[in-house]
């Protein structure tokens, strides 16, 4: 379904892109926005899909500019990974200390991350 809906979005993309002058469009209202973005947690927390996933093609389909609706799903990804991250510290769950002459693992997948990252 997400395949279908994103492709959907793609074309309505390639459509404004050739087929309409070139216009900047007004942003959604705020209401609109924060609606939006409730809706979207909840089906994220109820399906387990990522935020952004489906936040970037309905940005897209409501107006919003391909750059800027990139650049906030990189925010959402930061916020949600960082609560994931609280979460599971909270639990316990993150292999932090140093055992048996090994990088603990969230230092293993963290540090390659980062470099790939900033290298990007």
């Amino acid at each position: 379904m997400l395949g279908v809906f994103v492709a959907a979005v793609a074309c309505l993309v390639w459509f404004r892109e050739h087929r309409r002058p070139a216009t900047r469009r007004a942003h959604p209202s705020t209401a609109l926005l924060a609606g939006l973005g409730f809706g979207v947690a909840v089906a994220a927390g109820v399906v387990g899909i990522g935020g952004p996933m489906p936040t970037v093609p309905l940005l897209v389909a409501l107006g919003v500019p391909v750059l800027e609706t990139l650049a906030s799903a990189q925010a959402q990804s930061v916020v949600i990974a960082g609560a994931g991250t609280v979460g599971h510290v909270a639990h316990g769950t993150v292999d932090w200390p140093l055992a048996a002459g090994r990088w603990p693992l969230a230092a293993q997948v963290g540090v390659p991350e980062l470099a790939g990252a900033l290298a990007g």
